[in-house]
């Protein structure tokens, strides 16, 4: 069953305090991605080289001080996207593990996946290749999670079937030791160029991502490890959305103690929507879907989860010739008013919003398509 929850409250009546923080990218710089360490921000950006045909990935951790002076994780010929963005995960053992994207050799459109660990010396690692080598293909979408201590898998899109007339793919690999484990395939036709999603809980996995089916049908799907191995791919929204290309809007998951939350987008029958599921069993089983937009959302959704349980849903909206950077609480039985942290642009410049917490607060931030660019960031309290 679906259950619509119509954004009437006003973006005025706030039940949370937003705070707007200082951010050490500079202008120019796009594409944020968050971690929190105990109370700290780990920040990571993409901002322009001096050669204008390149680019590099720029990192800073927040403290009672301010900022840490920015470290570059990446540079050189990168694949920079709206879409297809690096990302950090930090470990048990207190390294962070951060992805991103190079260009290929042959067609414009290929490029490759770059991995690198900063250890407890603050030193970043040699780039490392998860699928193996660069080929004339696709591979991206990352999806970044730290196991046990030292361990980062990553699962992502890889296209390199498409070159000998098969499907996009779904595939796996464990960084341990230094080195990248075999790959495996979790599903052998996927949609094209959405973003993937995973949570960790004890052994379990749970990865969510936009499938493909038979007519163009183009729904959500996931993939569970039980520790053992991994499951079948199945339905997760079974939205019925026909399209004949990738939407470019892939799902959010959040956990906290075993329950999740997934959220994504739809535009099924010609009614876009932001909607999400709960489920208390790390997703052996979901309740009602329930819609969360305020009537013209764009999607590009994130989501994380509080200590208490509740979630904290992001998206954009339009709103009048703009986009809205939204949040919106869900504890599971009540859904809170949509509060506005602030306004980007409609088209594919402003990116994802991006979130993370410490389980009492959520630090959100997005691209600001000023001339420059900028960063935004803002922490939110309840």
């Amino acid at each position: 069953m679906l259950a619509l929850v119509p954004g009437g409250c006003s973006r005025g009546e706030r039940e949370a305090r937003i705070h707007a923080l200082e951010t050490p990218a500079p202008p120019g710089s796009v594409f944020p991605s968050l971690v929190v360490r105990d109370d700290r921000l780990l920040l990571s950006w993409t901002e322009p080289a001096s050669d204008a045909s390149e680019a590099r990935i720029r990192f800073s951790e927040s403290s009672a001080d301010g900022w840490s002076q920015s470290e570059t994780i990446g540079s050189g010929a990168l694949f920079v996207n709206w879409a297809d963005f690096p990302s950090l995960a930090l470990n048990p053992d207190g390294s962070i593990g951060a992805q991103w994207l190079v260009r290929g050799g042959g067609p414009a459109w290929a490029y490759g996946i770059r991995f690198a660990v900063r250890g407890s010396a603050g030193e970043w690692s040699q780039p490392g290749i998860p699928h193996g080598r660069d080929r004339a293909a696709e591979h991206g979408f990352v999806s970044l999670l730290a196991g046990a201590r030292g361990q980062f898998e990553l699962i992502w899109l890889d296209g390199r079937e498409m070159e000998h007339g098969g499907e996009m793919e779904l595939r796996h690999t464990t960084w341990r030791g230094g080195q990248f484990e075999p790959e495996r395939i979790l599903d052998d036709d996927v949609c094209t160029c959405c973003q993937t999603d995973a949570v960790v809980f004890g052994e379990q996995r749970f990865v969510a991502y936009r499938d493909h089916a038979a007519g163009e049908i183009r729904d959500i799907s996931y993939v569970r490890f039980d520790g053992a191995d991994w499951s079948a791919p199945a339905p997760l929204s079974n939205d019925g959305w026909q399209i004949g290309a990738c939407p470019v809007n892939g799902p959010a998951l959040g956990s906290h103690e075993g329950s999740l939350t997934l959220v994504w987008f739809t535009q099924a029958r010609d009614e876009p929507g932001v909607w999400a599921k709960r489920s208390n069993d790390f997703g052996e089983s979901f309740g009602d879907a329930l819609r969360l937009d305020d009537g013209d959302p764009i999607g590009r959704v994130d989501v994380s989860v509080l200590g208490d349980g509740s979630a904290v849903i992001a998206w954009l909206e339009r709103v009048d010739d703009e986009a809205a950077v939204l949040l919106r609480r869900w504890n599971g039985d009540q859904v809170g008013p949509i509060i506005e942290l602030g306004r980007t642009a409609a088209h594919r410049g402003s990116g994802f919003p991006r979130l993370a917490t410490d389980g009492s607060s959520v630090w959100a931030g997005w691209t600001e398509t000023s001339r420059p660019s900028r960063i935004r960031l803002a922490r939110v309290d309840w």
